[in-house]
């Protein structure tokens, strides 16, 4: 019977301070003889139960409860069993190193300052990846295909949309736009601000924090790697739990 562990922190799995941390593994069963109950054991109140039949894999899901933001590491995990009678015990022990990675509680109501979202970069007038941001009077030289004609057929003042380019313009998630605020107060808006981004999928963008600064970006592998300077910030180290009997 052999059990390898996957890790999910490279594709963008996070938890957050609270949850659990859900660790995979898969038990695979290369022999003729079914495996009946066999357990995964990380902690004392993190285990997880599986028979496996002969030939075959099994998946087992064991989740960890996390209290801290931070890194929890596990340097080994303990599998063992009961069957048949459960009148003993049959146990090993197998080395590895399991991290779960804790990201702040996403908390907070603010918005990103002005400045910061755009980023001091001018605004365009072109269609595509961009924003509409209103009306502004009609001046000679403006393309036709940018007036407001519903305004105008309506009697008003001729207008024409004006739009913001996205893409041009990444969005800075900024500690120094927090001030009042206590460190795990910032971290948690940050989150917020990161999972929002990345939710809308709207612009690129970055995070700037005392000692770190993510360059503009977008996606999985950019999630986790503002996820992860929030979770480190000031962290305490991380020590390895290793289950109890």
């Amino acid at each position: 019977m052999r059990a390898r562990e996957r890790n999910e922190v490279a594709c963008g799995y996070f938890q957050f301070v609270g949850e659990d941390a859900a660790f995979e593994f898969t038990l695979r069963n290369p022999s003729a003889v079914d495996r009946r109950d066999v357990e995964i054991r990380l902690t004392a109140d993190a285990e997880g139960l599986k028979s496996v039949g002969a030939n075959s894999d099994e998946r087992i899901t064991v989740n960890v409860a996390v209290a801290r933001r931070g890194v929890t590491r596990f340097s080994q995990f303990e599998l063992r069993t009961r069957y048949p009678f459960g009148w003993f015990r049959a146990w090993t022990y197998v080395q590895g190193s399991l991290s779960a990675f804790v990201a702040p509680q996403p908390r907070g109501d603010r918005r990103p300052s002005a400045a910061a979202a755009e980023g001091n970069v001018p605004r365009s007038e072109a269609h595509g990846d961009e924003e509409f941001v209103g009306l502004r009077p009609y001046a000679p030289g403006v393309a036709l295909k940018h007036m407001a004609w519903k305004v105008l057929a309506r009697g008003g003042e001729a207008a024409v949309r004006a739009y913001t380019g996205l893409a041009a313009q990444p969005e800075w998630l900024e500690w120094s736009a927090l001030e009042g605020l206590e460190t795990e107060a910032r971290l948690s808006q940050l989150c917020r601000w990161v999972l929002a981004n990345e939710a809308g999928y709207r612009r690129a963008y970055g995070l700037r924090i005392p000692g770190v600064e993510i360059s503009p970006g977008w996606g999985a592998a950019h999630r986790a790697r503002c996820l992860r300077a929030l979770a480190l910030h000031q962290a305490e180290p991380a020590m390895p739990v290793e289950p109890r009997r």
